[in-house]
């Protein structure tokens, strides 16, 4: 088996890799890193999977990526795009603003979800639920506890 081979390395020597390795926080990209900073150290590709706790696959990608494009490449990832939105950006916008400034029982919406007794945070979200909205339009403020004081409570009295 070929030993694996550092044949560009951009520039990194393993001091300076092992201090951009401590800064990533991302576990993935810090182990790709660590791993080509120990095959630039001397270590076989075996013995840099078990340090790492991945396979020797992965250890010998992450050493084409690096040879290939540097760090850039090393710590570049792809994801997929999604679901399509059902609603347009627009449509997104008009009905976050809408939550945002009126009530339930205003809009007509908390007959629709029988909820017109809650709050609006609490209807935001299951409305926005239903519409399959991205995450970041559906987060809203947690809904505000009542605060009850148990000293007005008086329990067995009617």
């Amino acid at each position: 088996m070929k030993r694996l081979k550092i044949t560009n390395d951009h520039g990194w020597t393993p001091r300076t890799l092992h201090k951009q390795e401590r800064k990533i926080k991302n576990t993935l990209l810090r182990q790709r890193v660590m791993a080509v900073r120990l095959v630039m150290e001397g270590y076989l590709g075996k013995e840099v999977a078990s340090m790492v706790n991945v396979c020797r696959q992965t250890v010998s990608h992450s050493v084409s990526l690096f040879n290939e494009g540097g760090l850039k490449l090393l710590l570049h990832r792809d994801f997929a795009p999604g679901r399509e939105p059902f609603l347009t950006e627009e449509q997104q916008e008009e009905i976050k603003q809408l939550v945002l400034t009126t009530t339930p029982v205003g809009t007509g919406l908390g007959r629709r979800f029988g909820v017109e007794h809650q709050t609006p945070a609490i209807l935001c979200r299951k409305a926005l639920r239903c519409l399959h909205f991205p995450r970041s339009v559906a987060k809203t403020p947690a809904p505000q506890r009542a605060v009850v004081d148990t000293a007005d409570l008086h329990i067995g009295e009617r």
